[in-house]
């Protein structure tokens, strides 16, 4: 053996090393490292290069060794004792992850990524609290660390504050200030949850009316600007949140009825801006009393006089003006274009309007619609294009298909594709966008063809796509029925919540699967006869009452569940989509819809000649480890069926699963 004085190879020989790590040429890299470390057998730099070479190539046991040999030549090396938590978190030792993970922060007090690993740790052993701590931990130390953001985001979906946590506020707003970590409505229930922790915030929504009444309005609206986290909720998605809401309209009313004396300062335009873009949200969504009609018209007639006549300026006016409705149709609408305060108002109620007539005018159709229920569905979506939606939660960086079969864990039945470097992906049923543009972040060089029955959903989709700058999407006008007529194969196909809305639906699965590649893959979203039983009910009453889906009868219909107090209508006012009219549209007065049982589903995978490849809803995927007792009983839709029945309502928001073509 070599006996060269030098510990460490030479400066060309790191950087030859360090490239081939770089350019992940990990089989010349070992070979290299290997040999160099016959030489260089006591070297620092060559433990830890094949220790994250042999990482990456999946032999975990020979990482083990060379990071440990790195950590007996220098004890206090960090990296190393990070290097093995990763290592032991992609083994499932979570428990052995943790203990080298913190070793790593006891060495280095401002390892931010070690603490974002921490709180993963902790997210996947089912502790919360612990995990936000964490990154909180993480975020504290370098506050632009984007994946702390996108992981404390994942736990805050399904998360309820009961205590406070120091310092969390203002990555709280981060996060909501950012147009690509998460939908908010994902994680709406998680922060009120998290401002009623606040005394004061919480008995002013619960305050009872002779109170409520006393207090003047300037003092309400200055009360509720100082909530930053609140406010800036309010402008991203519906309040999901009866006493809020009860609230809302109530100051929205006092607003209109007192517009005379509400004191011209900054924070009360931000909080009627607020307001405003709530309401707009959520599609007018409350209800208007007789004294706010009449209020209104008056309101609309000062507008004219000051604006028109006079030449006056109307800002306060026209803001409470559009807490109550949409003024796109106004003539002056286009005139306030540079006035800061209504910015906002100009943009929702004109401009992005305007822009999406235009586009409809350029996309291009498949074929003309022609069966009855797709017609209706067609106009169910031109009147309520759905949803309305402003930030969305992206891929942190797109993934190979490989990586995207690998992550969610699916039992593929063909290999072949996991090796495709480009797929090409339909979104069949695309709505306003949020399906197509997420999917275009996650997989790395897609091609993406979208399509919906609704020229009003694409125009919105088409805009927002081009806001995020997805220039790889292409949407169309088009119903599943027609697919055909595209002449095209897909690598993969996704159609989340649309099948059940279809005359047919295995006819509709059925198209989807004629477009399919022989090894592709297909992501089909459908609703569950056993959690819907209770929807199933409301739509029966519906029918009973035989209430047409206008924008005035679904108000009523849904005030008169917000007073009930009837036990079928708990579930459905604690649902997201009871919060804006297009969604509860959606959820109980659409004009077809089938369910399924997991049974079903087995019968039509068999007759397509597909096969069950797993889940992907990672809430109802965490529910099921406690249930299965082997890794294959996630692939066994008997299991399923079984956990089910156990737990009715844990597919309320769909089956969302994988299948593949056999």
């Amino acid at each position: 053996m070599n006996t060269n004085i030098s510990t460490e190879p030479k400066k060309d020989e790191a950087n030859e090393l360090l490239k081939l790590f770089n350019e992940k040429k990990f089989g010349e890299l070992l070979n290299k490292a290997e040999g160099l470390r016959l030489i260089y057998p006591n070297s620092l730099l060559i433990f830890n290069i094949l220790g994250a070479s042999y990482f990456e190539v999946g032999d975990y046991k020979k990482s083990l060794v060379f990071f440990n040999n790195l950590i007996r030549n220098k004890p206090n090396y960090f990296e190393a004792y990070y290097n093995i938590g990763n290592v032991y978190t992609k083994i499932g030792k979570l428990d052995l992850a943790l203990t080298y993970y913190i070793k790593s922060t006891n060495l280095k007090k401002d390892f931010f990524e070690a603490f974002n690993n921490i709180g993963n740790i902790y997210k996947r052993k089912n502790q919360k609290s612990s995990a936000i701590v964490n990154y909180i931990k993480s975020l504290k130390i370098n506050p632009d660390f984007k994946r702390s953001y996108h992981n404390l985001a994942v736990v805050l979906q399904d998360y309820i504050f009961n205590e406070p946590i120091p310092n969390i506020e203002k990555y709280l707003i981060r996060i909501l200030e950012s147009e690509t970590i998460v939908r908010p409505i994902a994680i709406a229930n998680s922060i009120i949850s998290y401002l009623q922790l606040n005394e004061d915030f919480k008995k002013f929504f619960y305050m009872k009316d002779d109170k409520y009444k006393k207090i003047p309005i300037n003092k309400k609206i200055k009360f509720l600007s100082n909530y930053k986290l609140f406010t800036k909720l309010l402008q991203l998605c519906p309040i999901p949140n009866i006493k809020i809401e009860e609230k809302l309209r109530e100051i929205r009313k006092e607003i209109l009825l007192k517009v005379s004396i509400i004191e011209n300062r900054n924070d009360n335009f931000e909080l009627i801006n607020a307001i405003s873009t709530q309401c707009y949200l959520n599609e007018y969504i409350y209800e208007i009393s007789e004294e706010e009609i009449s209020a209104l018209k008056n309101l609309e007639e000062e507008i004219f006089k000051k604006i028109i006549i006079n030449n006056h300026s109307a800002n306060l006016e026209i803001l409470c003006l559009s807490c109550f409705k949409s003024l796109n149709d106004l003539d002056w609408i286009k005139n306030i274009k540079e006035i800061k305060v209504l910015n906002q108002v100009y943009k929702y109620h004109y401009q992005e309007k305007l822009e999406e007539e235009e586009i409809s005018k350029t996309i291009k159709s498949i074929a003309m619609i022609k069966d009855n229920i797709s017609i209706k569905v067609k106009s169910q979506y031109e009147e309520n294009p759905y949803p309305r939606w402003n930030n969305i939660g992206l891929s942190f960086a797109p993934k190979s298909l490989k990586n995207v079969i690998k992550d969610i864990n699916l039992n593929i039945a063909e290999n072949s594709i996991s090796e495709l470097s480009k797929p090409e992906i339909l979104i069949a049923g695309c709505g306003t966008g949020q399906h197509a543009i997420t999917s275009a972040s996650k997989y790395l060089n897609c091609n993406i063809t979208a399509i919906d029955l609704s020229k009003r959903s694409l125009s919105y989709a088409i805009r927002k796509a081009k806001h995020f700058k997805y220039n790889n999407i292409k949407f169309l006008e088009g119903d599943i029925l027609d697919l055909k007529r595209l002449n095209k194969k897909f690598n993969i196909i996704e159609c989340v919540g649309v099948l059940h809305h279809m005359d047919d639906p295995y006819n509709g699965w059925k198209c989807l699967k004629d477009c399919l590649r022989d090894d592709g893959l297909m992501y089909i979203g459908l609703y569950s006869e056993l959690a819907r039983q209770n929807i199933k009910l409301i739509r029966n009453e519906i029918k009973k009452m035989d209430i047409y889906p206008d924008k005035k009868n679904i108000i009523n219909f849904r005030n008169k569940i917000i007073k009930s107090n009837e036990k079928k209508y708990h579930d459905l006012k604690n649902s997201t989509d009871f919060y804006s009219l297009s969604a509860l549209r959606d959820l109980i007065f659409h004009f077809q819809e089938h369910t399924f049982t997991l049974d079903k589903i087995e019968q039509i995978l068999k007759k397509l000649n597909m096969k069950f490849i797993g889940f992907e809803d990672t809430y109802v995927l965490e529910k099921f480890k406690s249930f299965k007792k082997s890794e294959n009983q996630i692939y066994n839709l008997e299991d399923w069926k079984r956990f089910e029945n156990k737990n009715p309502r844990i597919f309320a928001g769909m089956y969302q699963f994988w299948c593949q073509k056999i």
